[in-house]
Order: C-alpha cells, then sequence, then structure tokens
C-alpha cells in the first residue's frame, strides 16, 4: 500500500505541454506508439485537465518495485479513484475489477477486451511547429536536422537496445528510404556480429511493432522489395554517416504521409501514389526539369489514372499543367500544413 499511497499523494505534473491533435475520450484506451513520442504528456495532462480522482502509476519507475492486483483493486475502492493510469502495462499483475476508467501506455499494440487501441506519434510538422517561436522556414530547417524529438538519440538508442540490436538498428537508418529485403540485412548485419536469421527475423518484427521501422510496399508489385523508413528521422543522422539527403528527405514526407493516415505505395525515381495523387520527391525541383520529367511520363500516368502530381521541394513553389493534368510544386513546410 505504501507505493499507492506515495504515488496517489503525489500526482505527476507537466510544464510547456503542447496540445496535439489526438486527443483522451472517456472510454478505457491503450495508448501505444515509440518511445518519447508523447504518450507520457498527453496523458499526464488528461489527468490533471480531468476532475476524476485518480491514481497514476508507471511500472518503469525504479520506485515501484512491484504491485498486486488485489491491495491495488483494495485501495482504488477505500480512495473513490475514478480514473486508473497505468504506464508501460507489461502483464506481471492482473487488471483490477475496477468500474471507472482505465488507460494504460505501452510501446507496441496488444488486444484487452474492453480497450480501445489508439496509436501515438511523433510530432508531425505542424504539431512540432507549435513548440517553436520560428518560422516555418527556420523550424523546417532544425526539423530536418534534429527530428521530431530533440533529444540526445544516441543516449536513447543505448537505453532502449542490448549490443546486437543496437548494430542492426544502426545499418537500418544507413538504409533509410531505400528498398532492401530481410535477407540481403542479415547478409550485411552477419560480418559484424554473430546472428542467426531467427534472431534477425524476430528482432525486425519487434522494432515494428514498437515503431522504430516501417515498410512501404512498391505500387502493384507485391513480391517486390519494399523500402525501409525510421519513425522518427532524428535517429539517421545521429546514428549513422552513411546518408544521403535524398534519403532523410524521403523518410521525412512518407512519415508526414503516414501521420496523415495516407496509404503511399513507391514507384520509380523517388515517386509514391496516394489514391489518384502522384508525390514526386525532388528536393531541388525547377519548374523546367519538373515539366519535362511529367510530358516524358505523362502517358504513364494516364494509365495509372493519376489525377493530380504534388512535387515536394526544399523551397520551390511552382505550377504547370500538361495534357489536363495539374502539377504543383510546395516546399516541405507548406505541404504538410495545407496537405489533408
Amino acid at each position: 500500500m505504501d507505493i499507492l499511497e506515495h504515488f496517489y499523494e503525489n500526482p505527476p505534473r507537466i510544464k510547456g505541454f503542447v496540445p496535439r491533435k489526438c486527443s483522451l475520450g472517456s472510454e478505457n484506451t491503450l495508448l501505444y506508439g515509440p518511445k518519447g513520442c508523447g504518450k507520457s504528456y498527453l496523458l499526464i495532462d488528461h489527468l490533471l485537465q480531468s476532475e476524476a480522482n485518480f491514481l497514476y502509476l508507471d511500472l518503469e519507475d525504479l520506485r515501484v518495485d512491484h504491485i498486486e492486483t488485489i491491495p491495488l483493486q483494495t485501495f482504488l475502492k477505500e480512495e473513490n479513484i475514478t480514473l486508473l493510469a497505468i504506464e508501460n502495462y507489461d502483464f506481471s499483475f492482473a487488471l483490477p475489477d475496477f468500474s471507472g476508467q482505465c488507460i494504460l501506455t505501452s510501446r507496441q499494440r496488444f488486444s484487452l477486451p474492453g480497450f480501445t487501441p489508439q496509436r501515438i506519434l511523433h510530432f508531425d510538422f505542424e504539431e512540432y511547429l507549435a513548440t517553436t517561436q520560428k518560422s516555418p522556414t527556420q523550424s523546417f530547417n532544425t526539423y530536418l536536422k534534429r527530428g521530431t524529438g530533440g533529444y540526445n538519440y544516441q543516449l536513447v538508442a543505448r537505453a532502449s537496445f542490448d549490443s546486437n540490436t543496437l548494430q542492426l538498428f544502426c545499418h537500418l537508418c544507413s538504409l533509410a528510404g531505400r528498398a532492401v529485403s530481410v535477407n540481403q540485412i542479415y547478409l550485411a548485419m552477419k560480418q559484424h556480429c554473430r546472428i542467426s536469421k531467427d534472431w534477425l527475423y524476430k528482432t525486425m518484427e519487434r522494432l515494428q511493432e514498437e515503431h522504430y521501422i516501417f515498410f512501404i510496399p512498391k505500387k502493384d508489385a507485391p513480391k517486390a522489395q519494399k523500402k525501409l523508413f525510421i519513425y522518427n528521422h532524428g535517429f539517421i543522422n545521429a546514428l549513422s554517416l552513411h546518408t544521403s539527403f535524398i534519403g532523410i528527405f524521403q523518410n521525412l514526407i512518407v512519415n508526414e504521409m503516414i501521420k496523415k493516415s495516407l496509404q503511399p505505395f513507391y514507384g520509380e525515381l523517388n515517386k509514391y501514389t496516394v489514391g489518384n495523387t502522384l508525390y514526386s520527391i525532388e528536393p531541388f525541383a525547377s519548374e523546367e526539369a519538373s515539366w519535362v520529367r511529367v510530358q516524358k511520363f505523362f502517358s504513364q500516368y494516364k494509365k495509372q489514372g493519376i489525377e493530380a502530381v504534388r512535387i515536394i521541394t526544399v523551397s520551390s513553389h511552382f505550377s504547370f499543367t500538361v495534357g489536363g493534368l495539374r502539377c504543383e510544386a510546395l516546399p516541405f513546410y507548406e505541404w504538410a500544413i495545407v496537405e489533408d
């Protein structure tokens, strides 16, 4: 009971909370997403803004050595708790029989009867803007270099992974924006450390479940190699010297698409399709060169049913029409805000 009394009498506090596009309702909820994405801030702000009598527990707090279901249930009843929040829930104890709202957090999604899963990702660019006092162009430069968290990515990686997993994740960061197979990753990794294919497949699956990496399929080619991306592009520069600007820029844009609930497929020459819209990633595009490119592939686009072309750049603005096909170029920092 001492543990429960301590955390009940000493609720969490946060400073400088920036409202997110997502919010919590009144139902039992599992918040899941990668480390550092803001689950805790979102949860604690919800607790502090509510009028509920709440108990907040973080199972990764070193002062929480163990929790038992029956004493917890008794405490909730005696203190008339109406909102229970458990961070980093790990199934080390069964949830109590509780009539109030319960909110859990985890890096991985899992199924619990009566709980609504809600995925939380790192800030998108519009949310990131709200944390700064800079213009969109200045913020973009910082966002590109430092990622969405702005924390020490090397320390986070070292704290999150064992030695082999850290080597693997560093290697994956060097592959961001490239089409690659798991077998190719295995052949490269076994030159540096002793691993099995079974270990690699399980670890790759875990990195996806914990939202460190994800893959995008090629359009109309389900058996083709998928493109690899890192959820927080800040890790790429921090963990690898073998990166390219176009790889990081692609990673930035595809992440933004995912956060906007778009489902892209990759094509040739750094192009992606979402529905009937083609996204062409051309950091330093010129209107003349882009017009020539669209003219060259115009008949192919029409066969694919493409109705619009978005050219995403670092700073260029222009628009033109080819055979009724509307093409518009926008800098990332504008596209990320205006795109639905």
